[in-house]
């Protein structure tokens, strides 16, 4: 391809880009408008300590974005006429959920709706590496009612007695009544946002991140977000283990129980990450990857036999010319 139709390609697929990204960002604006009254719920539940990581999933999802973003494609335009179809039915799936009073329902059918957005943007090459980044947007919104109902006691009696029994191995005299530790004659309330419910959503959200931007195998991706939900159980009994012997040694009241209490919470995160990442580790020294051959990394975006067919038709058509040559000669 000669330079100047090269570089005319180039700015066409970047103009192409622009339009494309302004197109998706027209959508959004009519789309949350649309879903005003869901995201306004999805906002209101931000405000409450067990959905207070809602705040952070839009920004997850732009970083997604933009980590795995891929160069524009050119795509046929029935693309976008099934990307409009699919978001007419999806609204009007909203629209009957709204009226039979199904809040969830219709909090949840914003995803798909956002996904079908970027297909009629980008068509499929759009829709291929973008679409899956809407997972995450799941956790902007609360819960089911009756699953968090169902969900948040027993998780709660289970971190109160895991925390209770970790105290009692560790050599303290903790007793348990209900969801109440007492420890040294001070009693530890386990209360619904130390259930581990948050935790959980989060880390699952952490996990869900971390699978979408790595280049690992699906069954390695798997046991990672198979790993998040044990992980987030542990860590938040670890916390809840912590703050207990924090209250045994410096007591309730004041600063120091605030301190403990805080500073424990801030410490599970980054320990659920620590954790998350040896599991990965374990993984990669479990399963050992062969070492690449030269030039792996310009084979790598090579259709697989593509070089070895043209290196083998290369040589027989040199033993071709070369008899060729010789009967010549003769």
């Amino acid at each position: 391809m000669p330079p100047e139709t090269a570089a005319e390609e180039r700015n066409l697929y970047a103009k192409e880009e622009i339009s494309m990204w302004a197109i998706f960002g027209v959508l959004l604006v009519a789309l949350s408008l649309a879903y005003s009254k869901s995201l306004q719920i999805a906002m209101d539940s931000w405000n409450t300590e067990l959905y207070s990581h809602g705040y952070l999933i839009p920004f997850m999802a732009a970083a997604l974005l933009w980590l795995r973003r891929e160069p524009y494609r050119p795509f046929p335009m029935w693309h976008r006429w099934v990307g409009l179809g699919l978001l007419a039915g999806t609204l009007f799936g909203s629209y009957l959920a709204e009226y039979f009073a199904q809040e969830f329902v219709m909090q949840m059918s914003f995803v798909p709706a956002v996904a079908f957005c970027f297909l009629i943007a980008g068509g499929w090459p759009l829709f291929r590496w973008a679409g899956p980044v809407c997972f995450i947007l799941f956790f902007m919104f609360p819960l089911y009612w009756g699953l968090e109902r169902h969900m948040l006691e027993p998780m709660q009696l289970w971190a109160t007695t895991s925390s209770a029994f970790m105290l009692q191995l560790l050599g303290f005299v903790a007793t348990q009544s209900g969801n109440v530790i007492t420890i040294n004659d001070i009693p530890l309330n386990v209360v619904g946002a130390c259930s581990g419910l948050r935790m959980t959503t989060i880390f699952v959200a952490l996990s869900i991140f971390f699978v979408l931007i790595s280049q690992r195998t699906w069954w390695e991706n798997l046991i990672i977000l198979l790993c998040a939900i044990p992980i987030a159980l542990i860590v938040n009994i670890m916390r809840i283990t912590v703050t207990g012997i924090g209250y045994s040694i410096f007591g309730v009241g004041g600063t120091a129980e605030k301190l403990i209490h805080d500073w424990s919470g801030l410490a599970m995160a980054p320990m659920a990450l620590i954790l998350l990442w040896g599991v990965v580790r374990l993984l990669s020294m479990l399963f050992y990857e062969e070492e690449p051959e030269e030039n792996a990394a310009i084979k790598i975006f090579e259709r697989p036999g593509t070089a070895a067919a043209e290196n083998e038709n290369a040589i027989l058509n040199e033993q071709k010319s070369a008899d060729s040559n010789t009967d010549a000669a003769n």
